[in-house]
């Protein structure tokens, strides 16, 4: 973590919130390329609220599974190829998966709009 002298504040009071929350949403894991920084950053926030048995919730569009092939693209990203191994294994011993499936609400609503 780092300090800063302007503003007399580090990283991790900035944090504290993240980390102290009794539950935690974290949305669409895996949009984002992530950097170094974000990924140390992630692995320290589910590291610490996994310690401290506090609930976090990760969403993601991303299929968990290494073997996923895209028949369309070739092969597809999946979580992994997103987050990393590391990371992914923590929420492996932290997590329970709960698949959802169903139609995209974007997309219908698009297809709706040009049927009027």
């Amino acid at each position: 973590m780092s300090y800063n002298p302007v503003s007399h504040s580090s990283e991790l009071s900035l944090m504290q919130p993240v980390l102290e929350t009794d539950v935690l949403v974290l949305d669409e894991l895996g949009a984002q390329t992530p950097s170094a920084w974000v990924k140390e950053t992630v692995g320290y926030i589910l590291n610490s609220r996994y310690n401290d048995n506090r609930v976090t919730i990760l969403t993601t569009n991303y299929i968990d599974d290494e073997n996923f092939q895209d028949k369309n693209k070739g092969l597809g990203q999946t979580l992994v190829d997103r987050i990393g191994s590391p990371m992914r294994s923590r929420l492996y011993e932290m997590c329970k998966t709960v698949i959802m499936t169903g139609e995209d609400y974007r997309q219908e609503q698009k297809q709706k709009e040009h049927k009027i």
